[in-house]
């Protein structure tokens, strides 16, 4: 580990103390170590504890009594550690900026960057190749139902992993808290916000501009957006390998699904259900799945969705659902302000044809 990270880490434990980092139930300690001037660093702070993504990478043993006494194997161990480590560092006040470090045995060379939402450090990230990542799925589909011969759509819903590293918060709730589980408690805008600031985190083009109900999307721009409606349910039903199925991947939703009858009211981690024939996990049920399109009150989907509305789509079906709600074929639609505990979002990304 850099002498660099083992410093700002001190500072770190210094400041809020070793039992606060490593018991998710104890944010009230925030109060006692964040500066006081500073409410937006509590808060922040406040929802990373409250989501329990540090508490999953540092034990007791691992933390006391110094930061220095965290291996490289520990550090490297999972990408997302050292993200939240300089997020709480940098909503402290502590100076990160400069940082660099080098891998440990257990990961490639990277750079770890604050997931801190707006701020200096995070406009200055460096900027990553514009590859496709390898868990996103090409799906080849026709051109007159879809607009394009192909496109990209990740195999899986965006985890609460996944967005704290991105936007700095966890906006999910307490009892659903989990890198892994898809992240929920999203409204439409902050799914915009979310893949704008990814493919600007990457050094790809952002495919969203305006705001509110003028929002437009450049399906030419090789950064992250949402699906669109006709591209989520032609990816749900496996595309050009379709078997015909009710649900995505099988006629026996407990194959493919987490909904109302398996799931115990809650989410569940992302990819541990089968897949669908195209290897998309979570088509159906977790989480809802916000998709780009207005809402028009047709059964008529554009292959870029209706040109205005007052709803916006989402598809799938969650974890609060029952099972027919959750089948390829059911739409729904809501204000794109909304938030719900079963209402998440999948990523896609325009092939060049």
């Amino acid at each position: 580990m850099s002498k660099e990270l083992v410093e700002i880490l001190n500072e770190l434990v210094s400041k809020l103390g070793e039992d606060c980092l490593n018991n998710a139930s104890t944010h009230r300690y925030v109060d006692d170590y964040a500066p006081k001037s500073d409410a937006g660093a509590r808060r922040k702070i406040k929802a990373a504890l409250k989501s329990g993504i540090f508490a999953d990478f540092y034990s007791a043993a691992d933390i006391a009594p110094s930061a220095s006494k965290l291996s490289e194997e520990l550090f490297w161990k999972e990408d997302v550690a050292s993200d939240v480590a300089l997020s709480f560092a940098e909503a402290l006040g502590i100076d990160v900026s400069g940082f660099r470090a080098t891998a440990g045995p257990a990961s490639s060379a990277r750079r770890p960057q604050a997931a801190s939402h707006g701020n200096a450090n995070a406009n200055a990230r460096q900027s990553a190749p514009a590859k496709m990542p390898p868990d996103f799925i090409y799906v080849e589909c026709r051109p007159m139902r879809l607009g394009s011969k192909g496109f990209y759509i990740c195999d899986h819903p965006v985890t609460q992993g996944e967005y704290f590293r991105i936007m700095g918060t966890n906006p999910s709730g307490s009892g659903f808290s989990g890198k892994d589980n898809p992240v929920e408690t999203v409204s439409w805008y902050d799914c915009i916000e979310y893949c704008n600031l990814r493919s600007k985190s990457e050094g790809l083009e952002e495919c969203y501009s305006g705001s509110g109900d003028n929002v437009e999307c450049d399906f030419t721009k090789n950064g992250y957006r949402l699906p669109t409606e006709s591209e989520w349910e032609w990816a749900a039903r496996g595309g050009f390998k379709s078997g015909g199925f009710e649900y995505a991947g099988s006629d026996n939703i407990d194959d493919v699904a987490w909904y109302r009858r398996n799931l115990g009211q809650t989410t569940h981690p992302v990819k541990q259900k089968q897949p669908n024939e195209l290897g998309l996990y979570d088509m159906s049920g977790n989480v809802w799945e916000w998709c780009w399109d207005w809402y028009d009150g047709t059964g008529i989907r554009p292959p870029y969705g209706s040109a205005s509305g007052s709803y916006r789509i989402f598809r799938g079906g969650g974890w609060s659902s029952n099972a027919d709600i959750c089948s390829v074929s059911y739409r729904h639609y809501g204000s794109p302000s909304i938030t719900h505990g079963d209402l998440g979002f999948r990523l896609a990304r325009s092939a060049k044809d």
